[in-house]
């Protein structure tokens, strides 16, 4: 038989007795920080990996899947890269309900909900902060500070969320029954609790946009200026040192003139609760290598350390990490989650256009999208110089 949901719970209720632990997906989900792949915690119930179609013969009851080159509208390079941008938030505030959007006071959504008054909308915007006095309140409320600052200024409805330790741990167990994965990301609760006050218990909200997804288009991560540095050296022969450099407290048996590789040196690790050997260990990279190749090979490849690092992100931890979480998390209060930075043509046409040098260097990230909005947003936005956002 045949049987597919968003959610898993729904599918063993269909066959209980069919139920097994998913030994060795934990295993790796422990490693990674979350389920890479197609594998869940539950034998014989596996996820679609990104770009990837399924048919079902329903008279041989047979499956076949396959990843196939995914068919869109593309943007000309011709057009600006304002006006992509511009259109594809306006295409993401389509519908009958007014969107409302989760302002961090990072670059991503403060583009996103600039771009949203800028076409008339006046949204109500929503920043999460931490319930805490002195230096620990500033170090953890910094984004939430600049984030209200910039709603003031523009006359927005801005409604900021006190998060109290209670109120994180009382939601701690509930988030994660929600999301039905072992997950590292220590703001779920937070994300939790949000959603109820925005959702169908709380403000009613059924559309909330977020900047979920621009880090991976625009070079916002620190591990991308590492891959570009890191595939410099293996250019020059130094492959065996960064080997013996990167890999002499754990063995693991990389080669940094791979995307995934490189990545996975900078990103990829986490403690694991699970003991897990060497050989096991190994035996995981390999095979998430092997499926983060499949689906680039959907994409014409730049041949950009840069872009295949922040490839890599898309494939990992926003398709198995960040959608998963905030579809799982949001739908939960009947809010649709938009993310116009996720949105394929979007990444596309800055993929085709944008030069290595133009993403990230020494001093900063983010660089070419910056420029863009160097008139249009405040300073205090664009110069930051670190970004706490939704942390827990």
């Amino acid at each position: 038989s045949f049987s597919f949901s968003s959610e898993i719970t729904r599918l063993k209720l269909l066959s209980s007795s069919l139920v097994s632990l998913n030994n060795t997906a934990v295993q790796s989900a422990s490693m990674f920080g979350y389920f890479f792949g197609q594998e869940t915690f539950v034998n014989n119930i596996h996820k679609l990996l990104p770009g990837e179609c399924i048919e079902y013969d329903v008279k041989k009851k047979t499956i076949f899947k396959s990843l196939s080159p995914i068919n869109y509208s593309s943007y000309s390079t011709n057009l600006s890269p304002r006006h992509v941008i511009k259109d594809v938030i306006g295409k993401h505030m389509l519908g009958r309900h007014s969107p409302a959007i989760n302002l961090s006071g990072g670059i991503d959504s403060s583009i996103i909900y600039h771009e949203m008054c800028n076409q008339g909308y006046k949204p109500i915007s929503y920043t999460t902060y931490f319930h805490s006095k002195g230096r620990v309140a500033k170090e953890f409320n910094d984004d939430s500070f600049l984030a209200k600052k910039m709603a003031t200024e523009r006359n927005g409805d801005h409604r900021e969320i006190e998060i109290s330790s209670n109120d994180y741990l009382d939601n701690f167990v509930k988030a994660y029954e929600v999301v039905e994965e072992p997950n590292y990301n220590m703001s779920l609760p937070v994300y939790f609790y949000l959603s109820n006050i925005q959702g169908s218990s709380g403000d009613r909200k059924r559309i909330v946009l977020s900047g979920d997804g621009g880090d991976e288009v625009f070079g916002g991560y620190h591990h991308h200026l590492k891959s570009k540095i890191y595939d410099r050296l293996t250019r020059l022969g130094l492959n065996k040192f960064l080997q013996f450099y990167k890999q002499r407290n754990n063995n693991f048996k990389l080669d940094f003139s791979q995307d995934f590789d490189r990545w996975f040196s900078n990103r990829g690790w986490n403690p694991s609760f699970i003991k897990i050997s060497l050989d096991e260990k190994n035996q995981y990279i390999q095979e998430a290598n092997k499926s983060f190749l499949s689906y680039k090979h959907l994409f014409k490849d730049k041949k950009n350390p840069v872009w295949g690092s922040m490839l890599v992100d898309r494939f990992f931890w926003l398709a198995n990490e960040n959608f998963i979480r905030s579809d799982k998390i949001f739908m939960k209060n009947s809010i649709e989650m938009r993310c116009p930075f996720g949105y394929l043509p979007l990444r596309e046409y800055f993929d085709s256009m944008t030069p290595n040098q133009q993403y990230i260097n020494t001093y900063d990230n983010k660089l070419f999208v910056s420029k863009i909005y160097e008139t249009l947003l405040p300073p205090y936005i664009l110069n930051k110089e670190r970004k706490t956002g939704w942390r827990a």
